[in-house]
């Protein structure tokens, strides 16, 4: 029996073909990797969501955008950071309300935030007792 000899010019040209597939799928990975954000789109995260019930007049709302170029809270433009950090004060009418948050990405793609708020004015009223109580006007 003898061995089974294999020829010399195999193994280099299995090395470059690795090497070669390897340089490929690493730049599509780097390439997905960096492109996470484009396939994701915008995004909004808010910080603390307003109650539906204010007492007080303007309220503010604070959160994160990413990966926009527009953004607009009840149809104003707001501005964010460099961070994409916001924070905006809202005048509320008497009673009812929407606030309403729209985010846009450069390929048009959008996200749309919305809340009720009612604002309901505060009066306080003495009490025969001599204890004071606040009392909500139209509920």
């Amino acid at each position: 029996m003898r061995p089974i000899k294999t020829p010399k010019f195999i193994l280099p040209r299995l090395l470059q073909l690795f090497t070669v597939v390897m340089v490929i799928v690493s730049g599509v990975g780097y390439s997905a990797w960096q492109g996470r954000h484009l396939i994701s789109g915008p995004e909004l995260t808010i910080a603390a969501e307003p109650e539906v019930v204010q007492s007080g007049r303007v309220i503010t709302l604070s959160g994160l955008a990413e990966n926009v170029t527009s953004l607009t809270l009840n149809g104003r433009p707001i501005m964010t950071d460099r961070a994409g950090n916001f924070t905006e004060g809202i005048v509320l009418e008497n009673g009812y309300s929407v606030v309403s948050l729209d985010a846009r990405d450069r390929f048009g793609r959008e996200v749309h935030w919305e809340t009720p708020v009612v604002y309901v004015e505060e009066t306080t009223v003495a009490d025969v007792s001599g204890n004071d109580q606040v009392v909500m006007k139209g509920l």
